[in-house]
This record gives C-alpha cells, sequence and structure tokens, in this order.
C-alpha cells in the first residue's frame, strides 16, 4: 500500500495508524425451517458492509493520523459468530468434511456478496485513494474479518466467532461478574467442544481440527482471524511447534495457540460437575433413568 509496514492487531493486520471496524452476523439465526435462507443472508451482508462504512464517516478519531489513514482505505471487517450453534442445529460435527464443506460454502458466498457491495458504495459514494489501486477499485480496502466475538456473541445468546463450544457446561469469569454456560445438545453423538469436563477426547476437537476450521474459512477472509487451538494441559512444545508449521503450510496467516491450564487463573474453565453437585448452584443432584438433575434448582442433564 505504499509504506510497506504493516502491523499485526490480533485479528486484523494494520498498517501504521491503522484502525478496526468490525461487525459480525449471528450464521445459525439464517438456518430457518431446515434450510439456510441465503436470501436473508445476503441482504444482512449488504446491510452490513454499509454500516460498517459509514461508521468511518461518523466516527470521532483520536488523532489526525487514524482519521486520515482509515479515510483513505475505509478498512471493515464483517464476519461471523455462532458457528458451532450453526453446527448443532445441522447436525454436523465441528472440524468434519460435512462441517468444513459448510464453512466453505458460507465463507465464498460472503466475501463475494460483500465484495459486490462495496464496488457499489464506490460507485455510490466514492473510491478512496488506497483503493483505486485495487484491481477492480472498491469503496473498502478490506471487507471480512473473524473477531473474538466474546461479549457481543454472550449479548446476542450465540457462540463466539468460528470457535467450538467451550466445554459442556462453561464456568466463565470477567471483569462484569461470574456466568455458567450450558449447552442444550451436549449430549448428541455430533457435539464437539474446546476441552471435555470429564477428559472424553473423543468429544474433544483436535488441534488438526481447529487449524483445518481457520484454513477453510482463511481463502475467503481479506483480513485475518482470531481463532483459539486449545491443547491438553500436557501437550509437548514439538506438537505446538508442528501445529505452527501445518497451520502456515495451509494458508492461515496467523494462529494462537494455548495449553490448557498453563494459567492459574482462566477466563473460561469446564464446569466440573463429576462431585455429585449441580453446575448451576452447587447443590446436590440426583440420578433417575439416565438422568442428573438438582435437587434444588431447575438445572438437569440427560445422557440420551
Amino acid at each position: 500500500m505504499g509504506e510497506e509496514i504493516v502491523y499485526l492487531k490480533g485479528e486484523q493486520p494494520l498498517p501504521p495508524f491503522g484502525s478496526c471496524n468490525l461487525g459480525a452476523l449471528d450464521i445459525s439465526k439464517f438456518f430457518r425451517n431446515g434450510k439456510f435462507d441465503w436470501e436473508l443472508f445476503e441482504i444482512a451482508i449488504r446491510y452490513g458492509v454499509r454500516f460498517l462504512d459509514s461508521v468511518i464517516s461518523v466516527n470521532d478519531y483520536p488523532i489526525v493520523e487514524i482519521q486520515a489513514v482509515a479515510e483513505m482505505s475505509r478498512p471493515v471487517g464483517l464476519g461471523i459468530m455462532g458457528l458451532a450453534d450453526y453446527y448443532l442445529v445441522r447436525e454436523m460435527a465441528y472440524g468434519s468434511d460435512d462441517a468444513l464443506n459448510a464453512l466453505d460454502e458460507i465463507g465464498k458466498f460472503m466475501y463475494e456478496i460483500a465484495i459486490s457491495e462495496s464496488e457499489e458504495l464506490g460507485e455510490e459514494l466514492g473510491v478512496p485513494r488506497w483503493c483505486q489501486r485495487l484491481p477492480k477499485p472498491r469503496r473498502n480496502i478490506t471487507v471480512l474479518t473473524i473477531a473474538p466475538t466474546g461479549t457481543t456473541a454472550l449479548i446476542a445468546g450465540a457462540n463466539s466467532g468460528i470457535e467450538p463450544f467451550f466445554s459442556e457446561i462453561t464456568e466463565r469469569k470477567d471483569k462484569t461478574g461470574e456466568y455458567i454456560i450450558k449447552v442444550n445438545g451436549e449430549k448428541r453423538p455430533y457435539f464437539r467442544c474446546a476441552v471435555s469436563f470429564d477428559g472424553d477426547k473423543d468429544m474433544e476437537v483436535t488441534w488438526e481440527e481447529h487449524i483445518d476450521t481457520q484454513a477453510v474459512i482463511q481463502k475467503h477472509i481479506d483480513s485475518g482471524i482470531s481463532k483459539t487451538i486449545n491443547f491438553p494441559a500436557g501437550t509437548h512444545r514439538d506438537t505446538i511447534g508442528k501445529a505452527f508449521m501445518t497451520a502456515w503450510r495451509s494458508g492461515c496467516k496467523g494462529i494462537t495457540v494455548y495449553r490448557n491450564s498453563s494459567r492459574d487463573v482462566e477466563v473460561l474453565k469446564p464446569k466440573n460437575v463429576q462431585q455429585n453437585l449441580c453446575p448451576m448452584c452447587e447443590s446436590p443432584t440426583k440420578k433417575y433413568d439416565g438422568c442428573t438433575s438438582c435437587t434444588k434448582c431447575e438445572w438437569s442433564m440427560c445422557s440420551a
């Protein structure tokens, strides 16, 4: 782009004085009446690109250099969240061939529509300086990003970004408080999570499946991706090194790895329900007909 220097900020590779302008669509909400609503998805993508482009125009910038770069390139980063929820309603296992093919189809469609809308915006409102150098000028230098969507996903009632469910029952601690997040459907055969509370390896997403998922969507993302590759606590550093090389060969712009239990305080951790205590209120539980239920609150979980 002229300056030749690119800094990396999480999911967003940025030039000097670059800034993030991100939004996400809950992909699970477009699966309606047993099929994916591509028409509604297209409408949402086009509105999303226009909305984020308008943010650049109305935003107040802390310094003039950031404003100048934003106006010269008008980068936007529309993405998705709720992918794990989508797989659950589609009865697909995270990282499976069916899941990867579905994500590939969604990513390809999303990028084509976002580029189309940016080109239309360029014709309507003008093409900024940096975007005039593109093979086909458009309004925005980038259009798609996969962000973490941690807090926004909580607000939307969706799983974050393109991550699998963290666990069957997750304890979350952050600056706003402590929460218990339970997945409805954790006993289904296609359910997958990052860290199973009882160490069920068949239920956990492998590091290869994590990277396969990121690599598939990266083909259609012109910025970066926020995605955590979870490893068991005892993983050797050579395995983690292999994961970095695999991600690089797969076309990922960058990855984040985390070896479970490597920090004393973690934002997310599996809620242990093996002690015959309710994960919601920690009261004693009782078992009957393949189910476990709390003796005080309404929590219950069945094996089938």
